[in-house]
């Protein structure tokens, strides 16, 4: 069984880089290549986008909005756990 030959990449001037040359064999480097570049460029200069809103304060403030919610039901479940346990159940 033999594979059809693939056409050759055309003279240049330069010689390609080795991404260049190995994208037409395998797509998926180009696409690879990217995506690291796209999520490169977002750790590098993550305050550049502007679409990106404030997401650092809203997930600091919604922290804090869980942390208060935690403390004020375990107030409450701690206070009628024990009023609860305060009332006799022996009759007289």
């Amino acid at each position: 069984m033999t594979f059809p030959r693939r056409p050759r990449m055309p003279a240049t001037d330069r010689t390609p880089d080795r991404k260049e040359h190995a994208m037409p064999a395998f797509p998926e480097i180009a696409f690879l290549l990217a995506f690291f570049g796209n999520l490169r460029d977002r750790v590098i200069r993550p305050g550049d986008d502007p679409e990106r809103g404030d997401v650092m304060q809203w997930v600091l403030i919604t922290a804090i909005g869980v942390t208060l919610a935690v403390a004020v039901g375990a107030i409450l479940i701690a206070k009628i756990t024990a009023k609860a346990n305060s009332i006799t159940t022996t009759t007289p």
